[in-house]
């Protein structure tokens, strides 16, 4: 998609092709509220009544099986979607700076541009600090509103709405501001947003978590498309680079579930994401210099 068209456009394309995945991911979650949790939530006085008569385990294992149908049935869905991609058939892409002969670039090459190291970075970052911030939403919000897993995995698809609705706006407004300050700025107004949840824990706390999956909607496609500005044949081997960067994902949830085990406190766990919204920040301060530093040194050699 980054290079279906203008380089200098290739932000606004993959922000827009990316804003029909937050349905698809809403279905899951309203799936996943409706079928997964059974809404039976025991208090302490209740479990203890029932390991002393020995069901709570039979309990934990009823929950826990909950999530087996529910799986099978999105896994059918899947393969039958797979089954019918196999019988289609799709153009071959060459990429535009591809030369003849086929030149794909090499890893050396790319140790040359800057730009793309710091994408790396930022979106590890970025990642990393989008998964922490939804997958603690739930524990966040009964930690410190009270309300059921139900009512939280409800907040958890306003996110996704959320997202859905950043990434339209976002991409219109890639006309008038440019990609990188936008994301800046986006990724400035989590940091204020998170340390408003981790200063004030509760249900207002909870609305700024919520809000910050707008702003954090455009980061992911517009991180991948200014890290693969002029990098000629390079461009197949550094996407490869940027999309194995979501390795963040799995790095930072277990930094936050840390900190809030050792604190007692879920709300101090999302300085983990705060710190990465941080990165991204500093990454769309600097990446527009950098990138033209790279393209200077690139016409010169």
């Amino acid at each position: 998609m980054a290079q279906f068209g203008s380089a200098y456009t290739s932000e606004r394309r993959l922000n827009f092709a990316q804003s029909f995945n937050p349905p698809g991911t809403i279905v899951g979650v309203v799936i996943g509220a409706r079928y997964i949790f059974s809404g039976i939530e025991l208090t302490r006085p209740q479990i203890a009544a029932m390991r002393e008569a020995g069901t709570y385990a039979k309990y934990l294992h009823g929950e826990l099986m909950r999530v087996v149908p529910t799986y099978i049935a999105l896994g059918a869905i899947v393969l039958l979607f797979g089954l019918l991609l196999s019988r289609m058939e799709f153009p071959s892409i060459a990429g535009e700076h591809e030369h003849e002969q086929g030149d794909h670039g090499s890893f050396r090459a790319l140790l040359h541009y800057p730009h793309l190291w710091l994408a790396v970075i930022a979106n590890f970052c970025n990642v990393g600090a989008q998964v922490a911030t939804w997958s603690s939403l739930i524990p966040y919000m009964k930690q410190f509103t009270g309300v059921s897993e139900r009512v939280a995995a409800g907040y958890l698809t306003g996110t996704l709405v959320a997202m859905a609705l950043g990434r339209f706006f976002s991409t219109h407004l890639m006309k008038y501001v440019s990609a990188s300050r936008l994301l800046g700025i986006y990724a400035a107004t989590n940091v204020v947003l998170l340390a408003y949840a981790i200063t004030r824990p509760g249900m207002h706390g909870a609305y700024a978590i919520v809000a910050s999956s707008f702003f954090l909607s455009i980061m992911f496609p517009t991180i991948f498309a200014l890290g693969l500005k002029d990098l000629g044949p390079n461009t197949k081997l550094a996407g490869s680079f940027l999309v194995m960067a979501v390795a963040g994902g799995a790095a930072f949830p277990p930094v936050l579930g840390l900190i809030a085990k050792e604190t007692g406190s879920v709300a101090k766990g999302y300085i983990v994401p705060l710190f990465g919204y941080v990165v991204v920040a500093l990454y769309g301060l600097v990446v527009r210099r950098i990138t033209a530093r790279d393209r200077q040194r690139g016409e010169v050699s």
